[in-house]
This record gives C-alpha cells, structure tokens and sequence, in this order.
C-alpha cells in the first residue's frame, strides 16, 4: 500500500497528500466529448496511481477554480483603424491581465462586445490596454464587432490572476469590484473605486 510505504519513511502515518495544481484553465476547458478535462485528468490519476485514494487528497488548481466566476468591465476609449486591422483602447491592460499581457499565451478570455455593437461586421481587432507602454496588448489579431468609441466591452473568465495582481502603474485607481448574485438577482458593491494618490476618485 501507498500509505504504508510512505509513512514507513517518516515513522508514521500520513494522512494527507498534497498534489498542487499547474493546469492552467484552458488545459481543463471541455474537450471534444463535452466532458470536463477534469474528470479525465482525475480519471487518469486513478488509472495510474490508485493509492492516491487512500489519504485526504488536497489540491491547488486555484486558477481553474476562480477563472469562470469573474468578468471584466470597460468602455471602448479609442477606437482607430491601422491598415486592416481595428485597434480599440479599452480601461484595462497589464495592470489588471498582468500575466497575459507578458506570457503572450491566451488563457481562454473572451471579448464579448455589449448591446448594439455586438450585430456588427466582424473585423481583425487589436485590443490595446491603457498603460504606456508599446506592449500593452489584451489580445492581437482577434476576430470581432468592429468596435468604436463609448462602446461596450465585457472580458469573460478573468476571475483569476487578474484583480488580484491589479498593478499601480502609472498610479492608476484601482477599479470597482462588483458582486453578482444569480439566485437572488441583485448586484452588491463589493469596493469602491479608490486611488491612494488622489484626494477624492470619483466612480
């Protein structure tokens, strides 16, 4: 038994085993079949090592967890065309996609554009974030409703490794956090809008 031979090593029973995490959330989307990769991966861990099940197993797929729960909102401030491509300025970049403005690898983010626009010819978007600097880019060459100034966008699947890394460059107010309840149909303000540097932030 699994349990025996580790807890021979140590002098004593080990109750628990932590396997971390490391999936990244699009490594556990819904494959082919419509069934979550989640399953399959914990499939696959009772193929392989069946011992597993003899202790309290704890894991860390905390991004997995929290990536579906949280979405992003933000008015279109710049709109322009480059060629063939639509470049649309939008109130987040890599102060709050800190980890996906520089790892350049998507995560399964989806831009959703709000009410009318979202009928619009679609057209190759870049969507640039608001910081100053050359890389500040949410997502290049992304296929959308070609967007336009005081347009609306919503960011799906960012309830992870994004507000939570909110960045104060350029000493930038750190947005509003906004609670959404399903069941009771309601929004709660969670936090207001503040800035540390500024007398008053007005929302």
């Amino acid at each position: 038994m699994l349990d025996q031979k580790l807890g021979a090593g140590v002098g004593r029973r080990i109750v628990n085993i932590d396997i971390g995490g490391g999936l990244r959330p699009e490594i556990l989307e819904k494959s082919s079949n419509n069934t979550s990769r989640m399953e399959s991966y914990v499939q696959a861990l009772q193929q392989s090592c069946p011992g597993l099940w003899d202790f309290n197993i704890i894991t860390e797929f905390g991004q997995w967890s929290y990536f579906y729960s949280g979405y992003a909102y933000s008015k279109i401030e710049y709109a322009l065309q480059r060629e063939r491509c639509r470049v649309v300025y939008v109130h987040l970049g890599a102060d709050f996609l800190l980890r996906d403005v520089y790892n350049k690898s998507p995560r399964g983010i989806n831009f959703v554009p709000v009410g009318e626009a979202a009928n619009r010819e679609r057209t190759v978007t870049d969507i640039a974030g608001p910081l100053c600097f050359a890389g500040d880019y949410l997502m290049k060459s992304y296929l959308m409703p070609k967007l336009e100034e005081g347009d609306e966008i919503l960011l799906l699947n960012t309830g992870s490794n994004a507000f939570g890394l909110w960045s104060r460059h350029c000493s930038r107010s750190v947005p509003m956090v906004v609670g959404v309840s399903q069941s009771k149909d309601e929004l709660t303000i969670l936090s207001q809008r503040f800035n540390p540097f500024v007398e008053k932030c007005h929302v």
